[in-house]
């Protein structure tokens, strides 16, 4: 009887981990799919080059900013692949992560990242519309599996922001345009494919290095907290180029300003390729 009941139960539990492994692989379809929906083959000769005159009429440090990110001739690419590590606070407790992310100019992104000390994979995603949050244990296990219209307002705003790192797709154009602040901020507003204008400022320094992003982010900033736009800025600490492109390759981001601001993520581009 005793064995019956054994084989019962492992019968059961060899069918529960082959659902989690079918659900699994679904989900790893499903992101794979969404990951080669961003990304092309490179083909920079057919694209158009950056032009000093494409900066008329813009404010001095968005000038400064764009002039100094792109070489004179360089490809306007609408697409980034860039990967590097990082650390994020969860409860108060700093995790490393390796990620890797595509990100495509007004069309999406897809991050994907590994939490090294808790076996924690995650990938986000703002595509056609809609956004997810999908959490893993062990690579196996579902922990958060996260979708909506706020969740996917806020995917748009945080992928509105990342285009620091594809400023190729900030010249002003039909879904971009730029406003002053003062001599070292301007604002870029970008159009969200929700129908959403969402402003970003960036301070500039001199050379034209930015050395500060900030916005307003729909945002639960905890669980038990309504979704409202919260402040959210982001400080950067070093830039580096890659294929003629000059991005921020470290920086600090978190919610608050000012004395109330507090860092919650960190990452590190270690490597990025554009493509067309």
């Amino acid at each position: 009887m005793l064995a019956r009941i054994l084989m019962a139960l492992g019968g059961l539990v060899a069918l529960a981990l082959l659902g989690l492994a079918a659900y699994r692989f679904i989900f790893s379809f499903q992101s794979s799919s969404r990951f080669e929906q961003l990304g092309m083959k490179a083909n920079a000769d057919g694209l158009e080059r950056f032009k000093l005159e494409m900066l008329d009429g813009l404010p001095e440090p968005a000038k400064r900013y764009l002039s100094h990110a792109m070489q004179s001739g360089s490809p306007l690419f609408d697409r980034v692949e860039f990967s590097g590590h990082g650390s994020i606070r969860l409860e108060e407790k700093w995790q490393t992560f390796d990620f890797e992310e595509r990100l495509a100019a007004h069309r999406g992104f897809v991050w994907q990242a590994g939490l090294n000390e808790m076996q924690v994979y995650t990938d986000d995603f703002y595509l056609n519309r809609a956004g997810g949050v999908n959490v893993f244990l062990f690579y196996l296990f579902p922990m958060v599996r996260s979708s909506g219209p706020d969740i996917a307002r806020s995917a748009s705003h945080r992928f509105a922001i990342e285009h620091v790192w594809l400023p190729t797709a900030l010249l002003p154009g039909r879904q971009v345009r730029w406003e002053p602040v003062d001599e070292n901020r301007a604002r870029v507003i970008i159009r969200t494919d929700l129908e959403e204008d969402v402003p970003i400022t960036l301070t500039i320094d001199e050379q034209g290095k930015v050395i500060k992003v900030s916005m307003k982010r729909w945002s639960q900033v905890t669980v038990d907290a309504p979704w409202s736009l919260t402040p959210y800025e982001g400080f950067v600490e070093e830039e580096s180029t890659f294929d003629g492109i000059t991005i921020p390759s470290k920086i600090r981001i978190g919610y608050g300003q000012g004395d109330d601001w507090k860092s919650g993520f960190f990452c590190e581009v270690r490597a990025a390729k554009y493509i067309d």
